[in-house]
């Protein structure tokens, strides 16, 4: 693998390379993609840039020139560094010959003076349900009315707008605030008992992240070229019973040039399906009639949701169907005592082929995916996974790694991008693959506000339930947890899900349309969105994040603020253990501490104003005004 790497790092000047020749310059502030900053008088910016490849490979952009549009705003010097003259905007220019980038340096005075209505401090009229988004400097100083008998509440949600989850504000919501929200938005208790989410160890999704992560670094280059699959002819289909060697070596063995092989028996084979059991696995594992069950859901239900939203996957083995592989080798990544455990996974080495160009020597040359195995016993690592407790999981498995293996395969041999997707829209497709899949089985439709009804289906427990308990990780500290933030956050994902869901119930075309387009992309993450939405991606997420609280709670909003398929009010009361929605609001008060938002992430905040008064909020990022990418939405709830 290494001689393949440096064959792929010795290509990198070719002048045939598509990912050389797309080559953009970056400005960048650390290992951000920098967008705008706010800045006192005197006050200084370190920023540079980097060369990056279509592919996301980066090179230092030595011998790049700096300057800004005003002087007498801000000045740049040969190495990046910015120094505020005087109180204004200007942008900041990095070129390299024909290649530039920019970004806006906002200089102002820290805010300062009495925190109290008054000269310059807008003036908040709304009526109950209606929402103002203040933008930026706008949303410094802020008067909110108190009326009726009760007084006012108000809604107030910070969202930072930037393209990259690491673009970080300490964001400030500070108001004259004395008497505390009192309204009550949770729906009534549900009488009867409420279900438990699924009880035991949880997937591990680090394994997933680093996974998905390193198995796209290590294949990145391979993607700048014109990759041709395997030389495989068509082949006679196993019989059942027979044996194949199969490696399923992860990184820690080397997936390469150091291969783990198993052997497998072929167990059944159906009109999409190969399943294949390592024939080291623990005893009293899945029988015959079990595998061929399994067989039978992949072929009935997830090959056909799975390829009818994302395309169907390529077939480099001349077989039409996908081998999966139960192995032992899976259960070995879970360590003794772990609370979590590997439910499976996916890995675009088997795309490669074996020798040649691009060549992967451990490459299986075929589709296919590693799923854990019963070991009621703990035979392995000392964990126990009964029979019940992995047959419950295997299926949302399959259908969450048929969509990686969809959009990996395509991308790689149908819409030759020159990229993988962005870990984040990736796994949230995923997710959306399995709330897909229980749509299918349960005969329940989306747009029709489902609450705890669902919930007795066994499609959902089998399906959906986990992405509604990653949607309660998420609701639990929200501000902490980007949209766009590391996929091995069960919050991440959880937001991320919903989130997808929101945008194909607002799409007003054919949601299959949609999730095909957005997977059969050459560009990733907001831009691939920003493509197949036609708008502002980052727009949407804003809207969205209100939604969050204001769908389902009694308020008379615009319908961009709702959620039409799922009453998460309810839904995520009646699961989860506090028996409330559980999502997490901060109060605005006078001695309130910064939020750190990264980008994509949102804080929700809560003010209530008494009656025939007006109390001021003020919001400010480092003590100086937000710059524009930090929005500030205020809904005023009664």
């Amino acid at each position: 693998m290494l001689a393949v790497l440096a064959l792929f790092a010795g290509c990198r000047d070719n002048p045939t390379d598509p990912a050389t020749s797309e080559m953009r310059l970056e400005l960048r502030r650390g290992d951000v993609p920098f967008q705008e900053e706010t800045i006192a008088p005197g006050g200084t910016l370190q920023l540079n840039a980097k060369l990056i490849t279509a592919t996301g490979s980066e090179q230092d952009a030595s011998g790049a020139t700096w300057s800004t549009s005003d002087i007498a705003v801000a000045t740049v010097d040969t190495k990046g560094k910015v120094t505020a003259v005087g109180v204004g905007s200007t942008r900041v220019i990095v070129r390299l010959g024909e290649r530039a980038d920019t970004g806006v340096i906002n200089v102002a005075q820290p805010v300062t003076g009495a925190l109290e209505c008054g000269d310059g401090v807008v003036d908040v009229s709304l009526a109950p349900g209606e929402t103002q988004v203040f933008v930026g400097e706008e949303a410094v100083n802020l008067c909110l009315p108190g009326s009726g008998p009760q007084g006012t509440e108000y809604l107030l949600v910070a969202f930072n707008a930037s393209t990259s989850a690491g673009a970080r504000l300490n964001t400030r919501v500070a108001g004259s605030l004395s008497t505390l929200p009192s309204t009550d938005l949770a729906p009534a208790r549900v009488i009867v008992p409420a279900p438990k989410l699924r009880e035991g160890p949880v997937q591990d999704e680090r394994f997933h992240e680093w996974h998905l992560e390193r198995s796209r670094a290590e294949f990145a280059s391979a993607l700048r070229f014109s990759v041709s699959p395997p030389p495989v002819t068509a082949r006679a289909l196993p019989a059942v019973g027979s044996l194949m060697r199969l490696n399923a070596a992860t990184f820690s063995g080397g997936a390469c040039s150091n291969p783990d092989y198993r052997t497998g028996r072929v167990v059944a084979v159906s009109d999409r399906a190969i399943i294949v059991a390592d024939t080291t696995n623990p005893a009293n594992g899945f029988t015959t009639s079990d595998y061929e069950t399994i067989a039978a859901t992949f072929d009935d239900l997830i090959w056909r949701v799975n390829t009818s939203n994302f395309g169907e996957p390529t077939d480099i083995d001349n077989n039409d169907r996908v081998i999966i592989f139960y192995t032992r080798a899976v259960n070995e990544l879970t360590p003794a005592g772990a609370d979590s455990y590997v439910g499976g996974f996916f890995y675009n080495r088997d795309l490669f082929p074996k020798s040649g160009s691009n060549a992967c020597a451990g490459s299986n040359e075929a589709e296919m995916f590693y799923m854990l195995v019963p070991d009621p016993n703990g035979e392995v690592n000392g964990n126990v996974r009964g029979k019940n407790f992995v047959l419950e999981r295997t299926f949302s498995v399959l259908a969450h790694e048929f969509q990686h293996l969809i959009n990996d395969s395509r991308r790689l041999y149908v819409n030759k991008a020159l990229v993988w997707e962005e870990g984040w829209l990736n796994e949230g497709l995923s997710h959306i693959a399995e709330e897909l899949a229980f749509y299918a089985a349960s005969g329940y439709e989306p747009r029709n506000n489902l609450g705890s009804g669902p919930v007795s289906s066994p499609h959902f427990s089998r399906y959906n339930v986990d992405n509604v308990a990653r949607y309660i990780n998420y609701l639990r500290e929200p501000e902490k947890h980007s949209l766009m933030g590391e996929v091995d956050e069960l919050a991440t994902r959880g937001a991320v899900w919903a989130f997808l869901r929101y945008v194909a119930d607002r799409e007003p075309g054919d949601d299959q349309a949609m999730w095909m387009r957005l997977v059969n992309s050459k560009t990733v993450g907001l831009e691939n969105l920003e493509e197949v939405l036609g708008v502002d991606p980052l727009q949407w997420m804003e809207d969205w994040q209100v939604s969050v609280f204001t769908d389902d709670a009694d308020i008379d909003v615009d319908e961009r603020y709702t959620q039409p398929s799922w009453n998460f009010r309810l839904l995520t009361q009646f699961l989860d253990t506090s028996g409330r929605f559980p999502l997490r609001t901060l109060t605005v008060r006078p001695d309130a501490e910064p939020i750190p938002l990264d980008g994509g992430a949102a804080a929700f905040l809560r003010a209530r104003v008494e009656s025939g008064s007006e109390r001021a909020v003020r919001t400010t990022v480092e003590g100086l005004p937000p710059p524009s990418r930090l929005r500030l939405a205020v809904v005023r709830i009664d």
